[in-house]
């Protein structure tokens, strides 16, 4: 069987370009920004470790992202619950430089405070719930430029019912995908982001939105997207 790696070399990507390309992907693949009330995941790919202004976006973002899960731990243990951030990174294993909700969340599933991730977003971590925690705003636009920026191309992840209110400052920002299939988009709303896709010359994508390996998807929308994603450099 030929491997995706071979595939894209063949397409003509050197190695150290799909090498890099995979790593530059994983440093910035899910980074949250706020809009209104409303979480925004904007998907950066083959960006530029070495621009300065990104990088220095990213570390703020995650001691951020590493001080609000310290105020979710200290909740959690006012709530009864008591947690220790060294639990909560040893459940976010190879992730420890972006820790975030899910890691606490599996943390009390280790615990045995509750029984799945669902049910610790549902009870204690998501908006609106007694140990929720607001993060840094920066808005989506802001987050498509940075990446743009930084050699990269960005793609926004799972847009749901706020495509048709925001697809248009994204695209001027310079948005270059988006994610049309979902485990949360049902047919109606792929059938709607698809035409979005099309009518804004956007390439469609698609993810599983996995935290854990047990999550992955099984939907396979084919090696071209990559490939295309790549070519939009």
């Amino acid at each position: 069987m030929i491997s995706a790696m071979t595939l894209l070399q063949n397409w003509g990507i050197p190695f150290a370009e799909v090498r890099n390309s995979i790593c530059n992907f994983v440093h910035l693949h899910y980074a949250e920004y706020k809009w209104g009330e409303q979480d925004v995941h904007i998907l950066g790919y083959w960006v530029s470790q070495k621009h300065r202004d990104l990088t220095d976006l990213m570390q703020r973002l995650r001691c951020d992202r590493a001080n609000r899960v310290a105020k979710i731990v200290q909740r959690l243990g006012a709530l009864g619950l008591p947690l220790t951030m060294a639990e909560v990174v040893t459940a976010a294993t190879s992730h420890t430089d972006s820790l975030g909700r899910p890691h606490v969340a599996r943390a009390l599933v280790a615990r045995g405070y509750v029984d799945s991730m669902e049910a610790a977003f549902a009870r204690y971590l998501d908006r609106g719930r007694p140990a929720y925690v607001p993060r840094y705003k920066l808005g989506p636009e802001d987050a498509v430029m940075a990446i743009v920026g930084g050699g990269g191309v960005a793609v926004w992840a799972h847009p749901g019912a706020l495509a048709s209110d925001l697809i248009e400052p994204l695209v001027e920002a310079g948005l270059t995908g988006i994610e049309v299939f979902h485990p949360h988009h049902d047919p109606a709303r792929e059938a709607a982001l698809s035409g979005l896709a099309l009518r804004y010359g956007l390439v469609i994508t698609g993810g599983s939105d996995a935290h854990d390996a047990a999550e992955l998807g099984i939907r396979n929308i084919g090696l071209n997207t990559w490939f295309e994603l790549w070519s939009r450099k």
